[in-house]
């Protein structure tokens, strides 16, 4: 009898010993492949923090390059709408990258503050170049039109630029500012008579100052207050009834706001 359960207690260890040798390989692999698939999660999620980074990085950089165009004038206006265009492609790659969807509109919405920052605050409009920096972020910028909406003030403190360097412009010039027509039909300017090389050469300038004032103004109420108070001042700037009732269907008398037009005033009686 008892030679019989010494036999059967051989017997289980044999079994389980067998069992055990029988899936060694088994766990081995299981193992193997575990650290295999641990590694590849690794090296993945390496990878994924690293484009993350790099794609944060080169946001950065893309914005560092647009708001230093006002100082840097080897930065062309071609440059500033390849980058502008570049940066909306990051941003959403960037928000593809770490899973995070809404992250896209913050980082536009953080960036269209930034441009309306370095277009109101760093631009000089007295230069040309710079005036067209306002207009391209304007035109190319998904999402600066709305922010603008948002708050027409903002709209008025930019366009405060406009009407000061057309005021310098008349002051350069004044003939020139004060005479030269617009047709609005053919969108033809026609410089006054006589007119010197001098003066037409602040021509695309002028043209430009224009266009960004206008493109801005369409953004408000046609009815706004503020948009009638811009639209006074840029015909103070310009000294010219003509042109400002061309361009947006109303005009001042200069005698019936003699403190807003007195440069005007001025001019008128020394001619």
């Amino acid at each position: 009898m008892n030679e019989t359960k010494v036999s059967d207690g051989k017997a289980k260890s044999s079994g389980c010993a067998g069992v055990i040798l029988n899936l060694t390989p088994l766990v081995s692999v299981f193992l193997a492949m575990c650290t295999v698939a641990f590694s590849i999660y690794q090296y993945h999620s390496q990878r994924q923090l690293e484009e993350r980074v790099r794609l944060r990085s080169q946001i950065r950089s893309d914005l560092d390059q647009l708001t230093t165009f006002p100082k840097n004038k080897a930065v062309t206006l071609s440059e500033v709408e390849f980058l502008l265009g570049d940066l909306d492609e990051l941003i959403q790659r960037s928000a593809d990258a770490e899973g995070k969807p809404e992250s896209a509109q913050n980082d536009r919405n953080r960036i269209t503050k930034v441009l309306y920052d370095s277009a109101q605050q760093d631009c000089d409009y007295d230069e040309k170049r710079d005036v067209d920096f306002s207009i391209k972020v304007f035109d190319s910028w998904r999402g600066y039109k709305d922010y603008l909406k948002s708050d027409p003030e903002l709209i008025w403190d930019l366009l405060f630029h406009y009407n000061d360097s057309l005021g310098k412009l008349h002051g350069q010039i004044p003939r020139f500012i004060s005479q030269i027509e617009y047709d609005k039909k053919t969108s033809q300017y026609t410089d006054p008579p006589g007119t010197t090389d001098a003066e037409d050469s602040h021509l695309r300038h002028f043209e430009d100052l224009v266009i960004g004032f206008n493109k801005h103004l369409e953004l408000l109420d046609q009815s706004s207050q503020l948009r009638n108070d811009l639209i006074k001042q840029f015909q103070a700037a310009t000294c010219n009834e003509k042109l400002t009732k061309a361009q947006f269907g109303l005009s001042f008398d200069p005698k019936t706001d003699p403190e807003s037009f007195s440069d005007c005033l001025k001019y008128t009686e020394k001619r």
